[in-house]
């Protein structure tokens, strides 16, 4: 079976590299040519020192030490493996149907047991100046979208007042219309400039969270450690992979060099997320899924395992492609599974216990925000194929992650 993890040797290539299969030499090789490669450090403590105040880059300098060694192995663990299941390259709209119903039965998705959905996602999308594209052409795509946005009505509808997708009905939330609408823009155009503009936005707010952040995580203690330590790390993970192509978006042989980062670097995150929604399993938090944690594993090995990455000179510029449904199969897995991820992970949000009792902060705009610009808004912009999914998901994933802030009173805006 063709192997597209052989392929990424052409990262820095603008042609693709379809139907090269991976062979033991190439992987020695591709070992071999980052055996003393210091470029993921050296990029993450240029990002250090760009941050603005001691405190911000002393919190920083805790962090990074592991992720270089870490991402070493993963990469060459990656290069080295061979387990992307040929069962999977099939993947039509009934199985995904059939995917989701049978992965979600202790909470399944109300749009599994429907005939036909009640959400319009080009609706939804134009409350926040935009209109469906590859949610509305792509039939997976669509339904994918179309479970989210009927899952928030049915999670948040009676304990949080989102009970439609109307402005009536947002204007119960200060400031995430506006927010999201400024968010969603920038997502399309930056995906369309060169990686060169993207710095002032994910940086800004990369920045930002470092400021605001640094001096609670230097005091914390307990599972308030715990959660900020992985948030603050988590934030490195996401952006240090654009950076690297960004420093390094003139040279193609530094680009193919360190091209073996890119699927590296995604699988840590999806693993990240599924360690730290397994942790609240095994703390027996009620919002932590189980099944959640299964799927999560099945994505990892997808993006792990049967996409090719590559660095086009044309924008998009960060793209992917895989054989026959696999591109499908993982982008509409993933979507589905980082939702339902997010869900939990907003319960562990410590603000609304620093805010207090009566106060009116609410888990809508954030779930909100990873919803429709990251996972709807990553799959509606990326091409009908879904290819440039590898350009709009880590800016929006910065943008809905870590670029919202809300007050007490429940205010929302954006940060720059």
């Amino acid at each position: 079976m063709v192997k597209f993890l052989q392929a990424i040797a052409c990262f820095g290539l603008a042609s693709t590299c379809a139907g090269l299969r991976r062979s033991s030499g190439r992987v020695k090789e591709a070992k071999a040519s980052s055996a003393d490669n210091n470029d993921l450090l050296d990029t993450l403590e240029q990002m250090v020192g760009k941050f603005e105040g001691e405190i911000a880059r002393t919190v920083a300098r805790d962090l990074i030490p592991a992720i270089p060694a870490a991402t070493e192995r993963t990469a060459n663990m990656l290069l080295a493996s061979d387990n992307c299941s040929s069962s999977w390259n099939s993947f039509t709209y009934r199985d995904l149907k059939r995917a989701v119903s049978s992965n979600y039965k202790r909470r399944p998705f109300k749009c599994s047991r429907q005939l036909f959905s009640r959400q319009s996602v080009d609706k939804v999308l134009r409350l926040f100046g935009s209109s469906a594209k590859a949610t509305n052409a792509h039939r997976g795509a669509k339904w994918v979208a179309e479970c989210i946005l009927q899952d928030m009505l049915d999670k948040y509808g009676s304990s949080e007042g989102l009970t439609s997708w109307d402005s009536r009905t947002l204007r119960k939330f200060p400031g995430m219309q506006s927010t999201i609408t400024s968010y969603y823009k920038d997502l399309t155009t930056l995906g369309l400039r060169d990686i060169n503009e993207w710095d002032n936005v994910t940086f800004g707010i990369l920045n930002h969270q470092f400021n605001k952040l640094g001096p609670a995580y230097m005091h914390a203690t307990g599972e308030m450690k715990h959660y900020l330590h992985e948030y603050l790390k988590k934030l490195f993970l996401i952006s240090v992979g654009p950076q690297m192509v960004h420093r390094f978006r003139d040279s193609s042989a530094k680009l193919a060099e360190n091209s073996k980062y890119r699927p590296a670097l995604l699988y840590a995150n999806i693993q990240w997320a599924i360690e730290f929604e397994s942790h609240g399993v095994q703390l027996g938090h009620p919002a932590a899924d189980p099944e959640n944690v299964e799927l999560g594993k099945k994505v990892l090995q997808l993006y792990g395992q049967c996409i090719n990455y590559f660095y086009s000179h044309s924008v998009p510029h960060l793209r992917m492609e895989a054989e026959d449904d696999l591109l499908d199969h993982a982008i509409l897995l993933y979507t589905i599974w980082n939702y339902r991820y997010v869900t939990y992970f907003m319960t562990q949000n410590p603000t609304p216990a620093q805010c207090g009792s009566g106060n009116s902060w609410s888990m809508v705009p954030h779930v909100a925000a990873h919803s429709i610009i990251s996972l709807i808004g990553s799959m509606d912009l990326a091409g009908d194929t879904m290819g440039a999914w590898g350009t709009y998901r880590p800016l929006s994933l910065m943008m809905a992650g870590a670029g919202m802030v809300q007050t007490c009173d429940g205010q929302v805006s954006g940060t720059r």
